[in-house]
């Protein structure tokens, strides 16, 4: 099994994560328009090294809604800049309309790798 230690890896890789808050009722629908979306992030952007769904919530005896979770890693500052660019990300960032959707507005970070590490799992 191979093990990329995260202080090892390239250090102009982008990390990035988007935390959105849906409504509970819109929780599938804005989920499922992720998943789309990274399809075409995935079919189009080779230097998009990693487009991440996941679904984060509260751990037993706490309290909160739902979040969608969204982390990127890309190649370099260009692909991400290129991502950004494309056509199907700036109509899928339009979607202004849809805030009502959501219990806040989504939090966008730039991550700086300080350690840990990624396995390649086993077949």
């Amino acid at each position: 099994m191979s093990v990329m230690h995260i202080a090892d890896a390239p250090k102009d890789l982008v990390h990035g994560s988007v935390i959105i808050t849906p409504k509970p009722e819109f929780f599938e629908e804005i989920s499922a328009a992720f998943i789309k979306f990274g399809a075409q992030v995935e079919a189009n952007e080779p230097d998009t090294l990693v487009f991440s769904i996941t679904k984060s919530e509260p751990a037993p005896g706490q309290e909160g809604p739902a979040l969608l979770v969204i982390s990127v890693v890309f190649k370099n500052m260009a692909a991400a800049d290129a991502h950004r660019a494309t056509s199907y990300h700036k109509e899928f960032t339009s979607h202004s309309k849809d805030v009502d959707k959501l219990l806040c507005i989504p939090e966008m970070k730039t991550l700086t790798p300080l350690g840990g590490y990624m396995r390649q799992p086993s077949k």
